[in-house]
């Protein structure tokens, strides 16, 4: 048995034929602000550190690995083949959206441990006392998978007659996660990430984020101060229900135990599918 500090329990020691491999994809190491002209960074990457570097030209280096910034958020591509990008991570519909409110923490779990339930909606009534309505199966396009979510009928009746949208989740690769939230009432779209970077052996560095634009304006730059004030303070209002959303799936995340065969309902039909669109990322082997 292991002692977590960070979940404050007992966990069972986990042999190397428990573990998956690192996945091959794109992962969070900064924020793009971190980075100024000239800077250096050190991060932990695959068990290892590797150091970010910015040049006074504004150029983003890092030995051995490939960089690329979006949304404010610096990517780093890993292939246990050593290939090169196969795929980018796609754009916000609006130019110039980056993250105004975060939180970070370590999980003992694997990313794709962390990543899957977002295609298990059964799950959500228990821990987060919200029930959601997946509208329709996930959509996979070679590294993206994409699905639909309606927010249970369990809300506040206030946020059911004012926030009348639903959730589309983008998930790129087992290390990239994001959900835009429009919201047509208020003119406005809440956007949020959850970045899962692998640091060492059943050791994930999860991120959460969250912005807000305007609904209809292609570029989130240039807005008015009263209303970027407004985005600033609904971000931050979407960070808190985040947060305290994971905070509640840590305990299962770092006490969890892969399994390769779970068992599945009748409705776990997007776990499958899941599961299935996860093993491009894995060696063939």
């Amino acid at each position: 048995m292991i002692f977590d500090v960070s979940s404050r329990v007992w966990l069972p020691a986990m042999t190397t034929t428990d573990e998956l491999p690192y996945p091959s994809g794109w992962f969070y190491l900064a924020h793009a602000r971190e980075l100024a002209p000239g800077s250096v960074l050190t991060r932990r990457f695959l068990d290892q550190d590797i150091v970010l570097h910015r040049s006074r030209g504004g150029r983003l280096r890092a030995e051995h690995h490939t960089l690329s910034e979006r949304n404010g958020l610096v990517l780093a591509w890993y292939d246990p083949q050593g290939a090169a990008p196969a795929w980018e991570v796609p754009d916000t519909a609006e130019a110039g959206v980056v993250p105004t409110a975060a939180w970070s923490t370590e999980v003992r779990t694997h990313p794709q441990e962390i990543i899957e339930n977002t295609v298990d909606h059964r799950h959500l009534p228990v821990p987060h006392e919200r029930g959601g309505q997946e509208l329709g199966p996930p959509a996979a396009q070679g590294p993206l998978l994409r699905t639909r979510l309606r927010p249970g009928p369990d809300r506040p009746t206030a946020l059911r007659q004012r926030l009348r949208a639903d959730h589309t989740l983008l998930m790129a690769g087992l290390g990239y996660l994001r959900v835009e939230l429009p919201l047509p009432s208020l003119g406005l779209v809440g956007y949020l990430w959850a970045m899962h970077t692998p640091t060492g052996p059943r050791r994930t560095h999860m991120l959460v984020a969250t912005a807000c634009a305007d609904l209809r304006a292609p570029d989130a730059t240039g807005v008015s101060l009263p209303r970027h004030g407004l985005h600033r303070a609904f971000a931050r209002a979407m960070l808190r229900t985040a947060v305290g959303k994971v905070r509640q799936d840590l305990r299962s995340w770092n006490t969890k135990r892969y399994e390769p065969r779970p068992r599945r309902a009748a409705n776990d039909e997007g776990i499958g599918l899941f599961r299935h669109w996860a093993r491009q990322f894995y060696p063939s082997s």
